[in-house]
């Protein structure tokens, strides 16, 4: 689980230029973080501005209290299943809010593996590309189990 993870998919997307990005580094330190701007104009570097501590809650799961919320907030974070095969696959996670405990299924997302940067498209209007901001991510056999 360590390392940075990305809400989009490799490749061609249409919408507002952003991916968000979880990082987490065994210090037990985790980081919110985004590239991009809704208007595909500011496409730089990674920008983490929330710090926060994980801990971890189970076998395959941990806990990151969100610190700036007034509410009792958290993200859970879970291996996530392959959307076709149903399979749970090391290069994804699933990331679910909780308020109080309980999870709200309305703001659930699914992380790749890797920091994924933006690239504008010149056709069609509204469309980018996303590409590896660095190297692409070690393959799942080549490092621990989450």
């Amino acid at each position: 689980m360590l390392g940075t993870w990305s809400n989009k998919a490799l490749g061609f997307e249409s919408g507002s230029c952003i991916v968000q990005h979880f990082k987490f580094e065994a210090d037990g330190m985790a980081f919110e973080g985004r590239v991009g701007d809704k208007d595909c104009e500011d496409l730089g570097e990674p920008r983490y501005a929330a710090a926060m501590m994980w801990e971890p809650a189970g076998d395959d799961t941990v806990l990151v209290p969100i610190r700036s919320s007034s509410y009792n907030r958290a993200w859970r974070i879970t291996p996530a299943r392959d959307p076709h095969t149903s399979q749970i696959r090391c290069d994804l996670l699933r990331a679910v809010r909780l308020t109080d405990g309980v999870p709200d299924e309305h703001l659930t997302y699914t992380y790749i593996r890797g920091s994924l940067c933006v690239e504008p498209v010149p056709q069609p209007a509204g469309t980018y590309r996303t590409v590896w901001c660095d190297d692409p991510p070690p393959r799942c056999e080549d490092e621990d189990a989450f």
